[in-house]
């Protein structure tokens, strides 16, 4: 207990803000390996795609990324950043949700309104969250933040790919694997709701 009441990254962590956000960080690319990986496999594996068709049907999901991707940082620069993120969070979850709940149709008409509701929602989150996470913490642990989000992003791809594999192979249902997925990424809203700062979070004395 004495190395961990003096580890700074566990300072970090006890802010229910900075928190929020690297969960924020953390599910966003837990719910990209769903889509990106397991998307394509349900593509190909269910719908009968090639390799090729599959790649191209799921540009859906990100052809909004380089669009929004500038214009929601410099929003995030000028207003607070909780809504952004709580708005974009929220949006790729019912996206996630819409996603589980069609992919037993079969249809890719279906599934659109889904890829692109969370290519529309992810960029709200990114850059916003990261300058709330920025925002909570003094500017001498800047770099120390900067890392535990890193870390979280990688985090929530590699346990995004073990998760969703095991139940894919358990359960042999594509519709686990993405109901699963909306509903970590509900608790992500439910977090952030009550603990985002409303001005991006109070920082860490």
């Amino acid at each position: 207990m004495g190395y961990f009441s003096r580890c700074p990254e566990v300072d970090l962590i006890a802010n229910a803000s900075f928190s929020a956000c690297i969960f924020v960080i953390f599910v966003g690319q837990f719910s990209k390996i769903a889509i990106v990986v397991f998307g394509a496999l349900y593509l190909q594996d269910k719908l009968g795609m090639s390799p090729l068709t599959a790649g191209l049907a799921l540009l859906a999901s990100v052809a909004a990324f380089p669009f929004l991707s500038a214009p929601v940082g410099r929003l995030a620069d000028k207003y607070a950043a909780r809504p952004l993120v709580l708005s974009g969070i929220a949006l790729a979850t019912l996206a996630m949700f819409w996603l589980g709940f069609t992919v037993a149709w079969d249809s890719y008409v279906l599934l659109l309104p889904g890829l692109i509701g969370w290519g529309l929602g992810m960029p709200l989150c990114y850059a916003p969250a990261l300058r709330a996470m920025a925002n909570s913490v003094p500017l001498e642990k800047q770099g120390q933040a900067s890392g535990i989000g890193v870390t979280s992003r990688l985090l929530g791809g590699a346990i995004g790919m073990a998760v969703g594999s095991s139940l894919l192979v358990t359960t042999g249902s594509f519709e686990v694997v993405f109901l699963a997925t909306a509903g970590v990424m509900l608790v992500a809203v439910l977090f952030g709701f009550f603990a985002i700062e409303r001005r991006g979070g109070a920082q860490i004395p």
